[in-house]
């Protein structure tokens, strides 16, 4: 895949997650409703692209298969006017051939049926999508524990820790509405040869002076994971941007020992440190 394609793709991911942080700074429900809000709408675009991509692949092959079949009845008649027999097997490629565009064919007509979506289909799909947008976030609010209010933690969990943390946002120190719109501005301000804040600025972690002797890197975020390291006083590690919370309410900071090494570090004997790049 071309870079540019990749580095358009990056920036787009890049805004949507700052668009989400704006998301962050409302309740929950409201957050479901709008997503669903935005997914139905996208929803009736995404399909009909996908009809028309299909419908221009099966288009162009049964061109591809018309211009591979006259070419080689062509071939046929030559052949028998120079009194040559034809090549071996050419009928049978010429059936083959014949019944892949008939089969192309029903299914480029049975595409173009789909395509047309009656008014009533439309009526429909719109009393559906305002029933989603208005319940599943209800039954979210009134059942927090129950299927849809665990799957919905775990997605925006995996989200913030994942793509919404690497880019500074962080509830607990900050207005997420805030953050996310001055971050917006400052990325739209920035030109074609300047670089995002996640990427020009890294962070670190010490020992802090509560852990003179050193902290324990562990396998996972647990008191009770396997010590893989001992980060020394005074050294530093990479902060990942990583981080999650035990059972004791006690959060880990996940870090790069070196190119081979990494593990999970307490906060509670840790500083954290950026550098501009």
């Amino acid at each position: 895949m071309p870079e540019w394609i990749t580095n358009l793709f990056d920036y787009i991911m890049n805004l949507i997650f700052k668009l989400y942080i704006v998301l962050m700074g409302l309740s929950a429900p409201i957050r479901m409703a709008i997503i669903i809000l935005i997914a139905a709408i996208i929803l009736p675009f995404a399909i009909k692209f996908l009809i028309w991509l299909v419908h221009s692949i099966i288009k162009n092959g049964i061109k591809f298969l018309d211009a591979a079949s006259n070419k080689m009845g062509s071939m046929t008649i030559n052949r028998r006017k120079q009194g040559k027999n034809p090549l071996p097997g050419i009928g049978l490629i010429d059936i083959l051939f014949t019944g892949m565009v008939s089969l192309g064919t029903k299914l480029r007509n049975g595409i173009q049926k789909i395509s047309v979506v009656n008014p009533k289909t439309k009526k429909n799909y719109k009393r559906l999508a305002i029933i989603c947008i208005i319940g599943l976030p209800i039954w979210g609010l009134f059942s927090p524990n129950g299927k849809l209010g665990t799957a919905w933690a775990n997605f925006e969990g995996k989200l913030v820790i994942e793509h919404l943390q690497p880019l500074g946002y962080d509830p607990s120190t900050y207005k997420s509405l805030e953050f996310a719109f001055s971050s917006i501005t400052n990325m739209l301000e920035e030109d074609d040869n300047s670089t995002t804040a996640s990427a020009s600025v890294k962070y670190y972690v010490s020992p802090n002076k509560e852990a003179p002797d050193g902290v324990y890197v562990r396998e996972s975020p647990s008191l009770n994971s396997s010590d893989l390291h001992v980060l020394p006083y005074g050294e530093y590690a990479v902060y990942l941007g990583e981080q999650e919370t035990d059972g004791e309410g006690r959060t880990w900071y996940k870090i790069q020992i070196n190119d081979t090494l990494s593990g999970w570090i307490s906060s509670n004997v840790v500083d954290v440190y950026e550098e501009e790049l």
